[in-house]
Parts: C-alpha cells; structure tokens; sequence
C-alpha cells in the first residue's frame, strides 16, 4: 500500500456517496416546471432534411443554405433600392465629377468629394456674369464644403467668383435623383456624369 491509497479511499467513498443520491419529487417538479415552455427546434433545423428518397442533407447544410439565401435577398433588395448602385471605390453618389450646360450655353463642371461633408469645387468656363462686372477673366471658380443628408448635398461656397470680381459666400444645395442619376440644384440645373 502506497501513500496515495487514503486520498483514493476518500475520493472513491465520496463518488460512491454521490452516485447514490436520487432527485426527490420536489426537485423533480421543479425541474419539469423550469422546462416546460421550452420548444425544440423544428426537425428540418435539428436534424436534417431529407428531399424525396434519395437526397438527405445535414441540418449545417441546411442552415448554410437559409443563410446564403438571405443574404443573396438582401444584395438583390440593396440594389433595386440603389442602395447599392455606386462605383467601386465611391463613399455616396454625390462623388466625383459632373457637367451641366448654363443659361448663357457655357459649360460648368462641378466637382464633388468623397465624403459625407466633401469640399466641393464648382466651376463655369464662361460666366457672363464676370464679364458684365468688368473683369477680363470669365472663368467663374467656387469653393466650398458640402453636407449630405439622404438624397440631397448642401454646399455651403466661401470663395467665389472671377480674378477681380468675387461674391460673398453663398448656399447651394443639389438633389439626387435616383431614376436619372442626374443632380438638380436649386437654380434648376440638371447635372450628368461625363
């Protein structure tokens, strides 16, 4: 006999003592009572689908494929909604670079960050305005930062105007339409990608 036989003989009588015990009807009860609203999962989850005779597939095959199938929804419903229209690489759909034609005929581009408050750039190659002002430059140049709020940019421009003659900063705000993809501004200006 070892040194260890006494802490087996201990561990052994109190196994032994614990195998004996039994749950008492109270314990019993309360332990049915604690699992009695307790639903199991449905047999498709639980334990696999089987299709006709010869195909039987594992409930993780059949949970994968509920997954994938709700995602595969949720992609589709993101891009009718065009949610998910915006090129690769672009943070909203006021990004990038846009062209409208003025009431004078003259080309204007706009160019807008891409952020949720984008600094934006809006330019008019030929603004009769400058030209009616005096100065010898036609190129109008404003600069701003804008803010997007669902479908709609406010641009708030604090510089602005030709070489001699400028303006004092000024609002702007551009709605996107979602059908047309094109912007329109306040003024009524309807903007297209190049």
């Amino acid at each position: 006999m070892n040194a260890d036989d006494p802490i087996r003989y201990e561990l052994r009588r109190y196994f032994v003592s614990v195998a004996d015990e039994t749950a008492s009807r109270e314990q019993l009860a309360a332990l049915v009572q604690a699992t009695r609203d307790i639903r199991s999962r449905p047999a498709w989850l639980a334990g696999g689908l089987t299709l006709g005779w010869r195909l039987e597939l594992p409930a993780q095959v059949v949970r994968y494929a509920i997954g994938a199938s709700v995602v595969a929804l949720l992609l589709i419903a993101g891009f009718s909604l065009g949610v998910a229209e915006r090129p690769s690489g672009q943070t909203t759909r006021f990004e990038g670079t846009w062209t409208a034609i003025d009431l004078d005929r003259s080309e204007m581009l706009l160019e807008i960050g891409g952020t949720r408050t984008p600094a934006v750039r809006y330019e008019d190659m030929y603004a009769s305005g400058c030209f009616d002002h005096g100065d010898d430059n036609i190129h109008w140049i404003s600069r701003g930062r804008g803010v997007v709020t669902g479908n709609t940019l406010t641009v708030h421009f604090t510089s602005a105007g030709c070489t001699t003659w400028t303006v004092l900063p000024y609002d702007q705000t551009f709605a996107f339409d979602e059908l047309e993809s094109t912007l329109t501004d306040n003024d009524g200006t309807v903007w297209r990608r190049p």
